[in-house]
């Protein structure tokens, strides 16, 4: 599950620790930290986390269950305009690394060099989930003018190249097993900053396969993006992770 709480929930953390735990999810990336109360968050949700601080912006972690085992944790700063948070993490003799990330909010040339950089750095190191606030479309389509200035390419059309890059290592959990509206923004917090567009995504390299994706829609006020939870074979044919 991959979720951006708004600047660390504030007044919102029980009713987004309420959305956790009914999801229940084995393993959960999280944006926008900053005030986040991450020891409170933890004792409610049960969940053990690593969150890495941004030197620019916001920062994220990655949140896990007690039952699998922590080998290797990673933070990344000054090379994203937020952070990205790694975890590498063991099952019944299998790993497996849970990246959690934000892209630059503002421009799409600064979010393709950091899909660059992640996919290089990450892609090919074994079983790898990639999620987060991406920032990024994935597809070309129309775009109403208040937000084409953060979405534009220096061609004047809508910058799909951060989610191409990605691509160059990583599957897009969505695409695969997707159901419904894939949109992730607006919410009713803070309906007026976006379009409806999908902004959240979880990417998959060194064979993940995904079986299952969804929006979850039950709270449109815990957050001004709704949450992505989706469901891994983890190793292939073996087990799966939710």
């Amino acid at each position: 599950m991959t979720w951006n709480l708004l600047h660390g929930g504030g007044s919102r953390l029980p009713s987004i620790v309420e959305l956790v735990r009914r999801q229940d999810p084995d393993v959960l990336t999280l944006q926008e930290l900053r005030g986040f109360r991450r020891d409170r968050f933890a004792e409610a949700t049960g969940l053990t986390g690593h969150v890495a601080r941004s030197v620019f912006g916001q920062a994220v972690g990655v949140f896990w269950r007690p039952s699998l085992t922590a080998t290797r944790r990673r933070s990344f700063g000054w090379q994203l305009h937020h952070a990205a948070s790694a975890v590498t993490l063991r099952s019944g003799g299998e790993s497996l690394t849970v990246v959690s990330t934000h892209l630059n909010p503002y421009a799409s040339e600064r979010r393709r060099r950091e899909a660059v950089w992640l996919t290089a750095r990450l892609a090919h190191r074994g079983p790898v989930v990639l999620a987060g606030d991406l920032n990024s479309l994935s597809v070309p389509g129309p775009l109403p003018p208040g937000y084409r200035k953060r979405h534009l390419g220096p061609d004047g059309q809508i910058d799909t190249r951060a989610m191409a890059a990605f691509a160059g290592g990583f599957s897009d959990a969505w695409i695969a097993s997707g159901t419904g509206d894939g949109s992730t923004v607006p919410t009713a917090l803070r309906g007026a900053e976006f379009a409806p567009m999908r902004l959240d995504y979880v990417l998959l390299a060194g064979g993940l396969e995904a079986t299952s994706a969804q929006v979850v829609r039950d709270d449109p006020l815990a957050s001004d993006h709704y949450p992505v939870v989706v469901s891994l074979r983890w190793p292939p044919a073996h087990a799966t992770l939710d």
